[in-house]
């Protein structure tokens, strides 16, 4: 009898043990995910600003190259310099007839790629638990940041994403981002293949 409880315990450990290793599995490939998604982005605003710098040369192309992979160059500075660099193109307004239509592109890009960059910073520059406050009992398991940020009210906790579920649709927002900013770049200037929907363009 005793020997049949010690071996249900051991049973029982052994399960507890794994579905926290699945949970916590999860968890990183969630972050992994996120990070990868926005990466993408990131890597196409500085080949999206050369091209559209329209430079004639290998040579200037990595010059341009070297100036937009310099590490004081993160996400929203290069999305700043992405967006001014398309717009002041769009300035020709007889060399790009559909101009209107592409500022509401790279309107919409710049807004939301903007909400996503906080998120960003505040996931990886926060302090992850991903073994603390585990339920055994619990189907899924919270996610575990936490991230101080100063305002006009003193230190306050950010908010951030509290699933893996929420995560992952913050990585597929990402991706949609990703694939339209990839197309407007290499499409440009034409744009009749572009759509709004609920305020959101695609391709």
């Amino acid at each position: 009898m005793l020997r049949r409880k010690s071996l249900l315990a051991e049973i029982d450990a052994q399960s507890r043990e794994q579905k926290f290793k699945e949970l916590t599995s999860a968890q990183y490939q969630a972050i992994g995910r996120f990070v990868e998604a926005f990466e993408q982005v990131v890597l196409v605003l500085r080949f999206g600003t050369q091209r559209m710098m329209a430079l004639d040369t290998e040579e200037q192309r990595l010059l341009a190259m070297v100036v937009l992979n310099n590490s004081s160059l993160t996400a929203k500075p290069l999305l700043d310099i992405f967006v001014a660099v398309v717009a002041e193109k769009l300035k020709d307004t007889e060399k790009y007839s559909s101009h209107e239509t592409s500022k509401q592109i790279l309107k919409n890009i710049n807004k939301r790629f903007a909400l996503m960059h906080p998120t960003r910073n505040n996931l990886l520059h926060g302090t992850w638990s991903v073994f603390s406050n585990y339920d055994p009992e619990a189907e899924t398991h919270p996610l575990q940041v936490t991230k101080w940020t100063n305002s006009g009210d003193g230190l306050k906790l950010t908010d951030t994403p509290k699933t893996v579920a929420e995560l992952d649709e913050i990585t597929s927002e990402c991706k949609d981002i990703y694939n339209l900013l990839l197309n407007f770049v290499l499409q440009f200037p034409d744009v009749a293949s572009f759509d709004c929907q609920d305020g959101k363009w695609s391709v």
